[in-house]
């Protein structure tokens, strides 16, 4: 509400990826059964994801030290972060694991479908 009050909206940290749950069998299909994680669907090219690293296929499994194991709770995760500030993202590429820092950045007001 304060938000609202004093900036007119309410200021969500964005990263520009589109995410989804991560099923066992999407999980055995990419060859990393018993994973859980958020699969990154799409990734806004020169958003902050991108520029970060993150790919299209990455697997997230933890945001912060924070175990991932449903997109909602990723979206919920990054979107609760103050704009400039940096996370820390855990996960698996290709069967591999990777870890790196993303700068959140401000939610666009316009943001098309990516998150």
């Amino acid at each position: 509400m304060t938000q609202i009050i004093e900036q007119g909206h309410v200021v969500r940290g964005w990263l520009g990826i589109e995410a989804q749950d991560l099923t066992p069998a999407l999980a055995e299909s990419l060859n990393i059964p018993g994973v859980r994680g958020v699969l990154i669907a799409g990734v806004l090219r020169d958003g902050p994801a991108d520029t970060a690293g993150i790919e299209p296929g990455d697997v997230i499994t933890s945001i912060n030290s924070v175990d991932m194991t449903d997109a909602r709770a990723a979206m919920k995760a990054i979107s609760s972060q103050r704009p400039d500030t940096f996370i820390e993202l855990a996960g698996i590429r290709q069967g591999q694991s990777f870890a790196l820092k993303a700068r959140v950045i401000q939610r666009p007001l316009q943001s098309g479908t990516l998150d």
